[in-house]
């Protein structure tokens, strides 16, 4: 009984004597290797010493075929010496990854996250670097009056509302100096309209990012000091006009740099003469005979000119040639006021001869009677000047006062300066002793 309760002992010593040598074995570093290929030979189905049956082998006991890690087999590398098909711990096998270095294709947590953080970004704020070439800035003009607003239009502004545009003089710095005036731009494209009372000079509009100075676009344009009107001429100074005729009268604003050179226009019977306005052009519509007086002002200043508008009635050429022979026949050639100058009368009366020739000519064309017209209007308007008037002033009445203008004006020849045409009373180009008779004379009576 003992007997067998020591062999049983015996053989459990024995059996925990192979269990702790393996244990010590599998414990040791320089096992690493085997213990590796132990659980590989476990995860494919095969026993480990463990899971031996009968046939189990002990430490000190291999089986033929089984190396013990001493007695390595040839063909099969030892730990310190791996084979070439086998990595170690450190240098991990191809297609196998370290923590610190992941196998192709996969990002590290790190990598990931930056990756999304910048995607997000991206979603976030639209205005990429290449948007940012699109940014542009345009002036409607390149030149502004002082005070005046300066109109800019912009394109791709970002939607954070920071971008903006500042004004500097050409000879501020971005950034370091103010800008004047400023504003921020709405998203996207847009115009701003920025007032200012600079003084002038030559100005640079600067599109700007984000609330900073990093410039994008720029605009030159100069703001300059309005040039004031200082008066105003036309180009006619009387005007005839034929009863549902036009003439056209053109006013001149000086100096020709004036900033403002806007005018308007009136007629004193709009009745007989009525004006349409066109800038500085009017045209004289007359309607009935009469006459009227048209006048320019000037919306900077209230300069003013005017012209003297006469609207005759409308003739037919055989009308006309009756009213001319009726001014020939009655007047009188002389040397005294009311009368014609001598010679006067056959100029007319040569041009009614004319005028009755086309008349006469019943294969005149529209343009011959217009023509013959004309001339006979301009021989009536020539011999109507050829008349004799005392009253050089213009009075309307015979007083010294004329006479004294005629002896002021004595000795003078047209085309001389100072020429008074009115002192030449008799139309001979020549201030002389016959004027002062003729006025003596008419004032005497």
């Amino acid at each position: 009984m003992n007997i067998k309760r020591n062999r049983k002992k015996l053989r459990f010593i024995s059996h925990f004597a192979s269990v702790m040598m393996l244990v010590l074995f599998l414990s040791a570093p320089s096992f690493m290797p085997v213990a590796k290929a132990i659980t590989e030979e476990s995860a494919a189905g095969e026993a480990t010493p463990e899971e031996s049956g009968t046939d189990e082998a002990t430490p000190e006991e291999s089986e033929a075929g089984e190396a013990t890690p001493e007695e390595s087999e040839a063909g099969e590398a030892t730990p310190e010496e791996p084979g070439t098909d086998e990595a170690t711990p450190e240098e991990p096998g191809a297609g196998e990854a370290t923590p610190e270095e992941p196998a192709t294709g996969e990002g590290t947590p790190q990598e990931s996250d930056t990756e999304e953080v910048a995607d997000e970004e991206v979603a976030d704020n639209p205005t990429t670097i290449d948007e940012a070439s699109e940014q542009t800035l345009t002036l409607d003009k390149t030149e502004y009056l002082r005070g005046e607003p300066i109109t800019l239009s912009y394109t791709g502004a970002s939607e954070n509302g920071n971008d903006w545009v500042g004004v500097y003089s050409i000879t501020e710095e971005v950034g370091k100096d103010y800008s004047n005036p400023w504003d921020y731009l709405k998203s996207g494209d847009g115009e701003v309209s920025l007032s200012t009372n600079r003084p002038a000079g030559t100005y640079v509009a600067y599109f700007l990012l984000n609330g900073g100075y990093e410039i994008v676009d720029q605009q030159t344009f100069d703001i300059v000091d309005p040039v004031a009107a200082t008066g105003v001429t036309l180009d006619q100074e009387d005007i005839t006009v034929t009863e549902g005729k036009t003439s056209t009268l053109t006013a001149t604003v000086t100096p020709d740099d004036a900033t403002n050179t806007e005018v308007s226009w009136k007629s004193s019977n709009p009745d007989v003469v009525s004006v349409t306005a066109n800038g500085h052009t009017a045209t004289l519509n007359g309607h009935e005979p009469g006459e009227a007086t048209v006048t320019v002002t000037t919306i900077d200043g209230s300069f003013t000119a005017s012209v003297d508008v006469t609207v005759e009635r409308f003739l037919t050429l055989p009308s006309m040639i009756e009213l001319a022979q009726s001014k020939h026949d009655e007047a009188v050639e002389g040397n005294e006021d009311g009368q014609y100058v001598t010679g006067a009368k056959a100029d007319l009366q040569s041009a009614i001869n004319d005028a009755q020739e086309v008349v006469s000519d019943g294969n005149a064309t529209e343009e011959q009677v217009n023509d013959v017209k004309a001339q006979l209007k301009e021989a009536m308007k020539t011999f109507d000047e050829l008349k004799i008037h005392a009253d050089v002033n213009g009075d309307e009445k015979l007083s010294v006062g004329d006479l004294a203008l005629v002896s002021a004006a004595y000795g003078q020849e047209e085309g001389q300066e100072n020429w008074n045409d009115h002192a030449d009373v008799n139309h001979d180009d020549v201030v002389d002793q016959d004027d002062l008779d003729i006025v003596a004379q008419a004032i005497m009576k």
